[in-house]
C-alpha cells in the first residue's frame, strides 16, 4: 500500500476469508470472520485486486485473479458492505495435455511423450509447486504416475520446463518408454488410456441433497488429447465417435478420430460457473457421472500377421 501510494495509485487494504470465501456473506458481521488481507487498487478506470503474499506469479498484473476469495471488505471511508471480487475478463485459464504414443512395429514397446501447458493462474500454481520440490522428486512422482497406469515404464530423463512468465505460460515435457503397453486379446492388441486431467474436475460432490448452492470449481478449461501413431499395417478395430454432456456449470465433449496412420482422442471440459443452484444439483451430478464413465477407453488394434505369429510363438514358449 505504501509503494502504490508513492506511485500515485489509489489503493486500500481489503479483508478476506481464505477458507469460507463468499460464504461469509451469510455470517454475522465480525472481525474474526476474516483471516487475510489483500489490496484493492484503482488503475485508471479498472479495479485491480492484488495479493502481495503470493509468489512466482506471471502475466500482466492487471490479470491477477483473486476471485477465489469470493468477496472482500475494503477498509476505506464510506464502505458499508462486502464487495465481490470479479475475475479479470480478458484472462485465459486452462490446462492442456498432449500425449503422443508411438508403438514399435512389433508392439513390444511404446514411446510416450507428454506435453502439459499451464496458462493463467494454473501456471502460477504449477510454478510454485515445482519450485518447492527437487527435480529428482518431481521426476520420480511423474514416472510413478505412469507406472500405475502402464506397469513397466522407463523414464527418458527428468521433465523439462519452458516458462514464459510474461504470457504466464508454463510448459512441462516428459518422455517415457512403456515396456508392457498392450493387453493381448487373441489376435488383438489393446491400449488402455485414461483422461486423468479431467478426473479431479469431474469429481462427484460428497453431498448431493442440498439446501444451498454447490461449489463446483473456478471457471477454466481442461483439455487432454491422446494421439496414437499406428505402425505400418496396423489397423484400429473401432470407429470414430463422439459424445457431449453439460450442466449449469460445465460443458464436456469427447471425440474419437480415426485417421490413416493414427488415432486421436480429445477430451474437453469447460467449467462455466463456480456454483450450481440447489435445484439443478441433481441434473448436474447425473451429467458428471456420464463424464466420469467416459474418461477411460480401451483402444483395440489388429496388428499384421507376422506380429500375431510372433506373439503366438512367444505365448507358447512361455
Amino acid at each position: 500500500l505504501t509503494l502504490l501510494d508513492r506511485l500515485g495509485i489509489p489503493a486500500v487494504p481489503a479483508l478476506v476469508a481464505t477458507s469460507r470465501g463468499r460464504g461469509i456473506a451469510d455470517v454475522t458481521p465480525a472481525a474474526s470472520v476474516f483471516n487475510h488481507v489483500i489490496v484493492r487498487a484503482q488503475v485508471g478506470k479498472e479495479t485491480v485486486w492484488v495479493d502481495p503474499t503470493l509468489t512466482a506469479e506471471g502475466g500482466d498484473p492487471r490479470e491477477s485473479d483473486q476471485s477465489v476469495y469470493g468477496i472482500a471488505l475494503p477498509v476505506a471511508k464510506g464502505v458499508t458492505g462486502l464487495q465481490e471480487i470479479q475475475a479479470p475478463r480478458r484472462s485465459s485459464v486452462q490446462v492442456v495435455i498432449n500425449e503422443r504414443y508411438q508403438p514399435s512395429a512389433d508392439g513390444r514397446e511404446v514411446a510416450l511423450k507428454v506435453e502439459t501447458v499451464y496458462q493463467g493462474w494454473t501456471a502460477n500454481d504449477a510454478r510454485r509447486s515445482f519450485a518447492s520440490q527437487r527435480i529428482e522428486e518431481t521426476a520420480r512422482r511423474y514416472a510413478d504416475h505412469y507406472r500405475q497406469r502402464f506397469g513397466d515404464v522407463a523414464s527418458m530423463g527428468a521433465p523439462t520446463f519452458e516458462d514464459d512468465k510474461e504470457s504466464n505460460l508454463l510448459k512441462v515435457v516428459e518422455q517415457y518408454v512403456l515396456r508392457t503397453p498392450f493387453e493381448n486379446e487373441g489376435t488383438v492388441k489393446a491400449l488402455d488410456v485414461y483422461a486423468d486431467l479431467l478426473s479431479k474436475a469431474s469429481a462427484l460432490p460428497p453431498s448431493i441433497s442440498r439446501g444451498g448452492p454447490l461449489f463446483f470449481g473456478r471457471p477454466m478449461r481442461y483439455r487432454q488429447q491422446m494421439q496414437v501413431d499406428l505402425p505400418e499395417k496396423w489397423r484400429p478395430t473401432f470407429h470414430a465417435e463422439g459424445e457431449r454432456y453439460s450442466s449449469a456449470a460445465f460443458a464436456y465433449s469427447r471425440e474419437v478420430q480415426v485417421d490413416p496412420g493414427r488415432v486421436v482422442l480429445v477430451y474437453d471440459m469447460k467449467v462455466l460457473d463456480e456454483d450450481v443452484p440447489p435445484e439443478k444439483v441433481s441434473q448436474h451430478v447425473d451429467e458428471l457421472r456420464k463424464v466420469r464413465d467416459s474418461l477411460s477407453a480401451r483402444l483395440p488394434f489388429q496388428p499384421p500377421l507376422d506380429v500375431q505369429r510372433e506373439d503366438r510363438e512367444a505365448s507358447l514358449k512361455a
